[in-house]
């Protein structure tokens, strides 16, 4: 992990290191440098910040045509209704004054929420600082219809890309609530006017923030009308629950050193606050030995419930027992970011799941919850029994599509998994698989793994078995399946989430839909042949017999095999045996079913250059035109094969 990962982990973790912090370290190298190439001084060394028609523009140091491009787009506030006689308009900040002189057209905002602030009042950024914690914010529920649809473009993260900055050519950079170094703001103020946070404290308010941002962009009025609208859904929400008045409550986030407390001068406290909970005396870093310093009246934690409750130090807090904690899992819940965005946006959204949360959370009724109902289960595994969460939420499978695809089909939905491919999850087009990261099957990063905080990690053996069971089950409970029989592997997936039931019907549904078809095509009395030719081979694999998906499915379908293991014995596994050209006579089947993949580079063209020999036009099923293709990594799974039945069956018709 890089040092820039490492300071972004502990602000995430830690409300103590603020975004300035982080900042001072990130940026403050090179930015000297980037002041000259993003257009030097004006003499004195101080930067000019008045956006004036006429003044020169700025010459970054991005290539022309990038910034040609830029230029040529259309104005990010072509739909906005600026009032001009607002300009010239003048606002004073930390490192002096910033001029405007008419209604900007292109918006870069470097604030950490900027984006919700700007679109709030119909403007939309030609650039925006990318969220940190990996929380999809493009797709951010609260600000879909601001947004229209368009992805924003980015400038940089917990650093800024001065150089993205300047190819946008900007005509004014707004950064209240980004904790700028002088340093940063001076590179920034030599591409475009630029306004900082207003007064040497780099924290501010919303409404603040709302306001100043409405100032420059020329619609004063309309932001003020904003923030009269939320703090009203403060006052009714306060009106509504008089009881949240006086009571001591806290956010919260967790990380490997203990938790953290954030204290009143963040801006993520300012929603318990309005609405009219006191925030304790004792903020700030404690050890998980200080579990204690938790018994509030109420807490929203950025933290996994199992993962909480069943630690002994939090477990058996009176808090957690009356049912007085929120929990929101991690930073990518979109509640958990909709407070760290702390905006006229997110904040309707925040009150509108929140609020009903804290008022049961504080209702003096304990959460019941049946002696007999636990938060963990065993389970049986290969490598012994296994304590895994009832209801896990985050989720890692390490087994690609062909485990991905029951587990999705079982109504689970992991928070990542390995892929047989780049590029995107293969032949999963009936699961939304949008939100499930794709980890590398071939050098999976167990760093990154360990940052996605999982609390079940669902591998095969073989996985298993390469970093070891012991290791794994430090980073959460491993849960390691056989995938030597396909049937077998679903039923082991399914028990790891008490699903037995729901794999039972999916199996018979594939017997019963096997023998249908089979009878239909009369598969009794036909034979078939399998057969692969892969990237860069000279040679012919074929299939003898299952488990692998297309022969296990003819069999099961009725069709005899030919050759099969009495006739060949296989020389690789999964009933595989390879065969030379020379001696695809062996290929005696009605049908030939090729198992072939458009996924692999160049097994297209091996493909091609044995079909095209005599040898080959010489098979039966070849003169008779029944050779049939199936996809050999297009059925994962059981919904996989399920799906596979119907299309043998659409293809050996006739």
């Amino acid at each position: 992990m890089s040092a820039d990962d490492q300071a972004v982990a502990r602000y995430l973790q830690r409300g103590s290191i603020s975004r300035r912090a982080l900042l001072a370290g990130a940026l403050g190298l090179g930015a000297s440098a980037l002041l000259a190439a993003c257009g030097g001084d004006d003499g004195d060394g101080e930067p000019t910040n008045t956006a004036a028609a006429g003044d020169d523009e700025p010459e970054p140091t991005a290539t022309e045509d990038a910034a040609d491009e830029a230029a040529s787009e259309p104005t990010a506030t072509a739909d906005a209704s600026a009032d001009e006689a607002a300009f010239p308009v003048t606002i004073d900040h930390a490192f002096g004054s910033t001029t405007i002189d008419e209604a900007p057209a292109r918006v870069v905002s470097v604030d950490w929420n900027g984006a919700d602030f700007a679109l709030a009042v119909g403007v939309t950024p030609v650039g925006v600082r990318e969220w940190l914690g990996g929380y999809p914010f493009q797709t951010r529920p609260w600000a879909q219809d601001e947004q229209g649809g368009v992805e924003l473009e980015t400038v940089g993260g917990a650093e800024l890309d001065f150089e993205q900055i300047a190819a946008l050519q900007p005509d004014l950079i707004i950064g209240l609530y980004a904790h700028l170094t002088e340093e940063v703001y001076a590179t920034l103020s030599q591409i475009a006017p630029t306004i900082a946070h207003p007064s040497t404290e780099t924290e501010i308010s919303w409404e603040e923030q709302m306001l100043l941002t409405g100032r420059a962009l020329g619609h004063e009025e309309e932001a003020a009308e904003i923030v009269a609208g939320v703090e009203e859904r403060y006052e009714d929400a306060r009106s509504e629950h008089p009881e949240f008045d006086g009571l001591t409550a806290a956010f919260v986030s967790f990380g490997p050193d203990g938790f953290w407390i954030f204290e009143a001068i963040d801006v993520r406290t300012q929603f318990l606050t309005s609405l009219g909970f006191q925030l304790p005396e004792e903020t700030g870093q404690f050890s998980h030995e200080q579990a204690d310093a938790l018994e509030l009246d109420a807490a929203v934690a950025v933290v996994p419930r199992e993962q909480f409750e069943s630690d002994p130090l939090y477990g058996e807090l009176d808090i957690v027992s009356a049912g007085r904690v929120i929990y929101l899992d991690d930073w990518t819940n979109d509640l958990a970011a909709a407070i760290g965005f702390n905006s006229p946006l997110s904040l309707g959204y925040l009150l509108d799941g929140i609020v009903p949360m804290l008022a049961a959370a504080v209702d003096g009724e304990p959460e019941a919850m049946p002696a007999d109902e636990a938060t963990t289960r065993t389970v049986d595994t290969p490598n012994g029994p296994v304590e895994v969460p009832v209801n896990p939420q985050r989720v890692i499978a390490l087994g690609e599509e062909f485990m991905l695809a029951d587990i999705l089909d079982l109504g689970i939905k992991p928070i990542a998994s390995t892929s047989s491919l780049p590029g995107g999850f293969y032949a999963l087009d009936e699961f939304d698989t949008s939100e499930i990261e794709q980890l590398s099957n071939t050098e999976p990063d167990i760093e990154h793994i360990v940052a996605l905080q999982p609390d079940m990690l669902i591998a095969y053996t073989f996985m298993v078995d390469e970093f070891g069971h012991e290791f794994m089950s430090q980073l959460a409970p491993t849960v390691a399946i056989d995938s030597s029989n396909y049937r077998d592997a679903y039923m082991s997936i399914a028990a790891t989430f008490g699903l037995e039931e729901r794999a039972e019907e999916r199996l018979a549904e594939y017997d019963a839909n096997a023998t249908e078809y089979g009878e239909e095509l009369g598969a009794s009395e036909r034979t078939a042949s399998v057969a692969t030719v892969y990237s860069g081979a000279s040679d012919i694999t074929l299939w003898l017999d299952g488990p692998a998906d297309v022969p296990q499915a003819l069999v099961d379908m009725g069709f005899t095999l030919v050759p099969d293991t009495e006739t060949l014995e296989p020389a690789r596994s999964l009933n595989r045996a390879s065969i030379s050209l020379e001696q695809v006579e062996l290929l005696t089947g009605d049908d030939l079913c090729m198992m072939q993949t458009g996924g692999v580079e160049g097994e297209a063209e091996s493909l091609e250059e044995i079909t095209a020999s005599d040898l080959w036009q010489r098979i039966p099923a070849v003169q008779a035109d029944r050779v049939h293709t199936f996809d050999r990594l297009g059925y994962p799974g059981v919904p996989g094969r399920i799906r596979l039945l119907d299309d043998i069956r659409a293809a050996l018709e006739g």
